[in-house]
C-alpha cells in the first residue's frame, strides 16, 4: 500500500481516542467562573480541549481508513471528509457547547 493512509498507525489510533475522552471528561470538570470573559472562556477551552481532541479524532478517522483501504473496500472520499467534519462538530459541541449558549444568549454588541 503506497498512499498517504501508511502515515496512520494503531498506537496513534488508540492515544488519539484516549486524547479525545480524557479532553472531554476534563471540559466537563472544568469551572466556568475561574476563567473571566467569554471570549478568553472560548479561547482557553478551544485550544486546551478542542483542538487536541479533535485532533485525536482525525487520527482515530484515519486509522480507520486504513484499515479499510487494506481491506481493499473503496472509500469515497465525500463520505471520509463527512465523517470527519461530522465528528469535529460532534466534539465541538460537546467541548463548546456552554460556550456557545451562552454567547447566543448575549445581545449583539452593533
Amino acid at each position: 500500500m503506497n498512499s498517504g493512509l501508511t502515515f496512520f498507525q494503531s498506537w496513534m489510533a488508540l492515544i488519539g481516542a484516549l486524547v479525545m475522552f480524557a479532553a472531554i471528561i476534563l471540559k466537563r470538570r472544568y469551572s466556568l467562573s475561574s476563567a473571566g470573559s467569554l471570549m478568553r472562556r472560548i479561547l482557553i477551552v478551544s485550544a486546551v480541549y478542542f483542538a487536541p481532541a479533535t485532533l485525536g479524532w482525525f487520527l482515530v478517522v484515519g486509522w480507520a481508513l486504513r484499515i479499510v483501504a487494506e481491506r481493499g473496500e473503496p472509500v469515497p472520499g465525500t463520505a471520509a471528509a463527512l465523517c470527519a467534519s461530522l465528528g469535529g462538530l460532534v466534539i465541538a459541541r460537546m467541548t463548546l457547547g456552554r460556550e456557545i449558549e451562552e454567547a447566543r444568549r448575549m445581545p449583539p454588541r452593533w
